[in-house]
């Protein structure tokens, strides 16, 4: 994305290093010049020549290769945008001699993979935080790292609107120059409604550059799938012939779009951008856009009837008080409808009152729409003038009974039809023709008693039947779909079996069944079903397992959690043969099988791919050596309340989640265990010490050892005083004291120190320990769950009076589930550290450190932190946490300014 300062940074960078450099040179903007010219300009800049004999690109490569590759070269390659201009300047490393250091900015993140000069590094720019935005925009608006009196809200507000983004908070800076706060005010709502066209035009320079559905992948996220799932947006998008796999990648790898747990999201202004793009500056009428997405403009669009054939999507949802009925009559049989979306009012807005009335002669002229999506809206007239291109059709809360024949009248492009939440009883009658249909999704339909005849939906790839609770029957014509892969069945809670035929697929891939509380039987054939990877089939009535289920040969997944009561022990019987030969298996679930010693086959021997094993809430008494399952990363014994012996374990294991294993004793040795991130054994009141855990500490980031009573004082000061990890996570154990090691100590949740003369040692970092107590009256009902990161310690860090960093625990992998009681009068501890890297604290720094505890503990004052302690760490490596999920595990820190909030928050 344009507008982050990669060109800045990269002068920034020249200027600061270029005098170590005898032959250097920067080449600027390299995207809007000729080749020759960027290579004429390098080797005179190097060779001191005026006007280098170069009259083509391949010419130019001998010089820059015969002349730099016996110097030390300083070389910064601003804005590249094609391969061919690292190629025709660096192409390689052996180009430029020792020493040289080549940086090059650009946009697109993939061109630095596919030039043969391997990087060594790669840096990508973020936004600014708040507190650097805030300094950046003042050091342009005031001259001064921080506003002038009466302008800090005002300041606050633009930086808001800038989102961070360098180019936006210095062009908007730079305006803002000696205007008065009520001129402040009024630029500020303009902005709301009129975007800078400066910033407009810079960022528009990144969107120029995508091919044609690029443009439109961007412009359909920015204008409907904000929020949405990436996988799903994908499939739907792909239906429209995108490619929008690839796409969605090479829009984030261009810094154009952000996916965060797997959801889509954008910088707002490039979302402002999208919308100028889409709305010609304003200077066309809403009719004349390409997609049409605010409610105001949707509304004067259809009840003025003026749309045109320009426009390809379109948002518009109704709240339930209005139920406006639109006739089919505006879709013609000859229009070419693609994309056509009226989402939920909740997602844009609402529209006025007076728009429950809109005559479906408003569509007439939308020729080049592409997807369909109502909510709660009802369609009067003949459902044949629905498009025949239609490619999406997605209906929430359909107010019909069945799906009326006259859509079906004609051949349809339909390549996903989701009706969720609708009060159908039949789907369609009969058999119905959808040749391209590839995803049914009926999410929801309570009312609906049987499946749809598929029998003429050969490209059907995914079924969803989820949440059907009123579903006792599928049709046998599943079992004759040859591309089908995907059957999800969750809460059918009157489903009992299925089809004969489905078990003789060959190509489902994934079969959900869990929560179908009548489900009781699996057929012998289930063997056959030879693509099958994931099976699911928690809290069912299932009382066996098919034998034939170890002719799954590609069975990835297998979840068989829980279930009735009646039927666990009897289940439990068979899990020793059940196991044997999944050699492909690397998830397994057997949770609440009241799985005992006799049936637990000794070391899971056969499961050779296995890498996720749950085992929680079982009843035997010891685990089995699980020394032989080499790839096992991820173990969970937690409630396993009868547990009293682990032995062996592979030393590949990265998560071992043991809590509420109250009769928990003896744990294998740990000083192999050199892969070991995260432990969790907290609540396991008998168990004294884990063997040489402190000689497994460098890999670990997380230690939940919480009221584990019987721990030996040796042992925790062990595992304290070796803990090497920084960032997110820390150690916890049950404790009321500082430990005596501390060199700064305070009763309270506060202390304060300064840093002395290093005295030649490298100062490495912060080593932080508090320790907090309920009070004795205090307890929290035994239904009551909170996540860890709800209920652990937090420290903000003030420097010298001008700057706070706030630290704050959370959890590593998951966010881990705590039922909280009997705590009243405990206490516990808790240790993490922070890298000198992250603080930048000198010599003569004054430093106030403050612990508080965050809600739900917090309240009421049931909790109170007792004391608190810090080492300053001396020439011992701190390893900083990068953690491999990047959920929301991370240890998370804040900054802030005098006087001010929390400005900004980064990831460590």
């Amino acid at each position: 994305m344009g507008g982050l300062g990669k060109t800045t940074a990269a002068k920034a960078i020249y200027n600061k290093i270029h005098h170590e450099f005898q032959f250097k040179s920067f080449l600027d903007n390299v995207s809007e010049k000729d080749l020759v010219v960027s290579q004429k300009k390098l080797v005179s800049d190097i060779l001191k020549q005026t006007k280098p004999e170069i009259t083509s690109v391949d010419e130019g490569i001998s010089p820059i290769k015969n002349h730099l590759q016996r110097r030390s070269v300083l070389v910064i390659i601003d804005n590249v945008d094609r391969v061919e201009q690292l190629n025709a300047i660096a192409g390689n490393r052996d180009w430029f001699g020792p020493g040289s250091r080549i940086i090059i900015t650009t946009q697109d993140e993939r061109l630095l993979k596919q030039v043969n000069m391997k990087m060594d590094k790669t840096y990508p720019l973020k936004e600014r935080t708040e507190e650097e935005a805030l300094k950046l925009f003042s050091w342009h608006a005031f001259g001064n790292s921080w506003p002038n009196e009466g302008y800090l809200e005002l300041s606050k507000e633009v930086v808001s609107y800038c989102g961070g983004l360098p180019l936006a908070l210095e062009v908007l800076g730079s305006s803002m120059i000696e205007r008065t706060p009520t001129e402040w005010k009024s630029q500020l709502e303009k902005l709301k409604k009129i975007p800078d066209e400066g910033i407009m035009k810079a960022l528009r320079v990144s969107f120029e550059r995508l091919d044609p559905t690029q443009k439109d992948i961007f412009l359909d996220i920015s204008c409907f799938f904000i929020g949405w799932d990436k996988d799903h947006v994908a499939k739907i998008l792909d239906g429209c012939k995108f490619y929008a796999t690839a796409g969605i990648c090479d829009l984030r790898e261009r810094c154009l779009i952000t996916v965060e747990d797997n959801k889509l999201n954008m910088h707002d202004l490039l979302r402002e951008m999208a919308k100028v793009i889409i709305s010609g500056n304003s200077r066309r009428p809403p009719g004349e856009w390409s997609r049409l997405w605010i409610p105001g403009d949707v509304y004067d669009v259809l009840t003025n009837k003026s749309g045109t054939k320009e426009v390809e999507g379109l948002v518009v949802g109704f709240p339930h008080l209005l139920s406006p009925s639109i006739s089919t009559e505006a879709f013609p049989d000859k229009w070419k409808l693609r994309l056509f979306q009226l989402v939920k009012v909740q997602r844009h807005g609402e529209f006025p009152l007076k728009s429950s009335c809109i005559s479906t002669e408003a569509f007439a002229n939308m020729k080049k729409l592409r997807l369909l999506m109502l909510n709660n809206v009802q369609l009067n007239g003949e459902y044949k003038h629905l498009p025949k291109e239609l490619i999406w059709l997605c209906w929430e809360e359909y107010p019909l009974k069945s799906i009326p024949d006259d859509f079906f009248d004609q051949p349809r492009a339909l390549v996903i039809l989701e009706i969720t939440f609708s009060n159908l009883v039949q789907v369609w009658e009969g058999s119905k023709s959808l040749e391209n249909l590839k995803i049914l999704n009926l999410t929801c339909c309570d009312d609906l008693k049987k499946s749809p005849d598929l029998s003429n939906l050969p490209s059907l790839e995914e079924l969803i039947l989820e949440g059907c609770e009123g579903l006792s029957e599928i049709h046998p014509s599943i079992g004759h779909l040859k591309k089908l892969s995907l059957v999800n069945l969750t809460g059918c809670k009157n489903l009992i079996s299925l089809p004969g035929d489905f078990y003789r697929s060959e190509s489902v891939q994934t079969l959900v069944l869990d929560f179908c509380e009548q489900f009781s039987e699996l057929s012998e054939d289930l063997g056959n079903m030879i693509s099958l990877r994931v099976l699911k089939a928690s809290e069912t009535a299932i009382i066996q397992v098919p034998r034939s289920t170890v002719r799954l040969k590609n069975l990835t997944h297998l979840s068989l959690i829980g279930g009735l009561p009646s039927k666990r022990a009897k289940f439990g019987l068979q899990i020793r043969d059940m196991l044997q030969g999944f050699d492909s298996l690397t998830n397994l679930d057997l949770l609440f099988q009241r799985l005992s010693d006799n049936p637990l086959p000794k070391g899971f021997g056969s499961l050779i791919s296995l890498q996720d094993l749950d085992l929680s809430s079982n009843d035997f008494h010891t685990l089995p050596s699980l020394s032989d399952l080499s790839k096992l990363e991820s173990l969970r014994l937690d409630f396993c309340l009868n547990l009293h012996t682990i032995y062996g374990l592979p030393t590949n294991l990265k998560f071992l989640y043991a809590s509420c294993c109250h009769r928990l004793v003896t744990m294998p040795n740990f000083s192999k265990m050199s892969n070991m991130r995260e432990l969790n054994v907290r609540d396991s009141h008998k168990l004294t010490e884990i063997p040489d855990l402190d000689k497994s500490l460098n890999s670990m980031t997380w230690i939940d050892m919480t009221d584990c009573a019987e721990l030996t004082a040796d042992f925790m000061r062990k595992v304290l005083k070796g803990w090497t990890s920084c960032g997110y996570g820390g150690i916890f154990f049950k404790g009321n004291y500082v430990p005596d090691w501390f060199e700064f100590v305070n009763d309270g949740n506060k202390v304060s120190f300064d840093i002395f003369p290093s005295d030649g040692r490298n100062f490495e970092g912060l080593t932080l320990l508090c320790f907090y107590c309920f009070i004795p009256e205090y307890s929290i009902h035994s239904k009551t769950y909170f996540t860890c990161k709800d209920g652990h310690p937090r420290a903000s860090i003030d420097i010298n009076n001008t700057k706070r960093t706030e630290l704050q625990t959370y959890i590593g992998k998951e966010d881990w589930v705590i039922k909280m009681h009997n705590v009243s009068g405990k206490c516990f501890l808790w240790q993490g550290q922070i890298s000198n890297d992250k603080l930048n604290l000198q010599s003569g720094d004054k430093v106030d450190i403050t612990f508080e505890m965050p809600k739900p503990y917090s309240t009421s004052d049931n909790v109170t932190i007792k004391g608190t302690g810090v080492n300053l760490v001396w020439d011992k490596p701190m390893k900083e946490n990068v953690h491999e999920f990047d959920g929301d595990g991370r240890f998370l820190i804040q900054r802030h300014n005098q006087g001010g909030d929390a400005s900004s928050s980064s990831r460590v």
